[in-house]
């Protein structure tokens, strides 16, 4: 069975689906951690709190600030996946 893409799911997370969160959460949350890890020269406190921050839900957002935690999301997932 094929996943959905990313923007797919980021789409459905942003009309209610919280399975889509689920996905997208367990697809990148290694790499994410990794990447902080690294960046911060092993600081592990430092990583796991802004680990913690990126994957904040935007639940009870307005539709514009939505597309804006979306567009910033996407920007990481960018800057992650290269």
């Amino acid at each position: 069975m094929n996943e959905p893409d990313d923007m797919t799911l980021i789409q459905a997370y942003a009309g209610g689906d919280e399975g889509a969160f689920g996905i997208l959460y367990n697809r990148y949350r290694k790499q994410l951690y990794g990447y902080l890890f690294n960046l911060l020269s092993g600081n592990t406190a430092d990583a796991d709190e802004i680990f913690s921050e990126t994957w904040i839900r935007p639940s009870g957002r307005s539709p514009l600030r939505l597309r804006f935690c979306l567009g910033v999301s996407a920007m990481c997932y960018l800057t992650i996946s290269n």
